[in-house]
């Protein structure tokens, strides 16, 4: 083809219609149009020690593009927010900004800024409550026990004003035909005393907490100690000093006649072998013949390990028990020095005054008599010995008094 020969301006011609064929053929099949969505205005860059007390919440954005385009839009995809970086206690004023999609055009927008009252960031922690659903009841012949919340409190933070609001803190259970234990991990609720949410305002922290119910057949209960099993020993030089359990008593389940028998109920095992520290461990507790406990609750138990240490505590008063007014009673010595072992804290601290030397002298006969002493401590210790361990004791009658 001779170049010289092509006409320029028919080519020319041709290209721009058909450029305008199909720009009119894509328009028709895809016009460009407009479209009302409502979107959420986020807030941004608050300092910390700040709230936001009063806020629009949603703006309405008139958004233009083609057909195929807001058709697959949804609100979740557009971004509305205002920087707040600047903002101080007080009404504060701030444009809007807009983050729009690929291909999306803001036509126009409700408003072009807004007002936000701003206050000072508050802090409380509160106790969260039980609400049980009305329609919540149990399978014939089942009933709750005590609800369980873990944490049973709440830290909850936002304007000063909105925490002075709240009225209600509660989780909501549902026990609708429930035969067994019901637990589950439930939202916090925030109310005023009108029952109006005060979530939008208030963070909550945890937002939501363990709660657990116990349901058990409808047979009488017991409330009874709870006796921890301890198994192995602790290391070489040191002892058991004390044994808590968290809570301290339990509540059984049972015909009444076995409820009779049983004074305590065991928990499962805490190995404590080897231990030279304290050692902390949840636990669950054990049924007995008859009765049921609740095997889904758990109890914390801390056993105290401390070092063994002894020492001996000189001029221990001796105490006579049992004597007849008549007769006079001369004890060799009054006094006794006792060696008692136990856990390092409580051997730190005993006297004299807790520990109890005592003689019984009921079987004791006109002359000498010679007794050995009856020792207890009232402290959590060991009497390993004590010196001198016999007495004698010179009984005689008292002037002018027959024998």
């Amino acid at each position: 083809m001779n170049i010289k020969n092509i006409n320029w301006g028919y080519l020319t011609l041709s290209l721009l219609c058909a450029l305008m064929l199909w720009t009119y053929v894509t328009i028709r099949d895809n016009p460009v149009e407009e479209q009302l969505f409502e979107v959420p205005i986020d807030y941004i860059n608050l300092a910390d020690n700040l709230a936001i007390s009063d806020k629009t919440e949603n703006i309405k954005l008139r958004l233009s593009g083609t057909a195929n385009v807001l058709d697959n839009l949804t609100a979740s995809d557009i971004n509305v927010y205002v920087d707040l970086s600047a903002a101080t206690i007080g009404q504060h004023t701030s444009r809007l900004n807009y983050d729009l999609p690929n291909n999306v055009q803001l036509a126009s927008a409700e408003r072009t800024e807004v007002t936000v009252l701003i206050d000072e960031q508050a802090q409380v922690q509160k106790a969260v409550a039980v609400e049980y659903a009305a329609a919540g009841n149990l399978a014939e012949g089942y009933m709750p026990l005590t609800c369980t919340l873990s944490p049973n409190e709440v830290i909850l933070s936002g304007p000063e004003d909105k925490l002075a609001l709240i009225d209600k803190i509660f989780v909501t259970v549902n026990l609708d035909g429930a035969n067994a234990n019901y637990r589950a991990n439930l939202p916090v609720n925030v109310q005023d005393a009108a029952g109006n949410s005060l979530l939008s305002w208030v963070n909550v922290q945890p937002s939501q907490i363990d709660v657990l119910v116990p349901v058990v057949t409808q047979q009488p209960t017991k409330t009874v100690p709870v006796n921890v099993t301890i198994s192995g020993q602790p290391a070489e030089g040191y002892v058991v000093s004390r044994i808590v359990a968290d809570p301290a008593v339990a509540t059984i389940t049972g015909a009444q006649n076995d409820l009779d028998k049983v004074d305590y109920v065991y928990t499962s095992a805490v190995n404590i072998s080897g231990a030279s520290g304290n050692i902390t461990e949840d636990v669950t507790l054990l049924n007995a013949d008859g009765i049921t406990v609740d095997r889904n609750r758990t109890f914390r138990v801390v056993v105290v390990i401390e070092k063994e240490s002894s020492k001996t505590i000189n001029d221990v008063v001796i105490s006579l028990t049992n004597t007849k007014a008549n007769y006079n009673y001369n004890l060799s010595t009054n006094t006794v020095n006792v060696t008692v072992q136990g856990p390092e804290s409580a051997i730190n601290s005993i006297t004299s005054t807790d520990i109890t030397a005592q003689l019984n002298a009921s079987d004791f006969k006109t002359g000498s008599n010679q007794a050995f002493l009856q020792l207890t401590s009232k402290s959590n210790v060991e009497i390993r010995s004590a010196q001198p361990l016999f007495i004698n004791v010179e009984v005689s009658p008292k002037d002018g008094e027959a024998q």
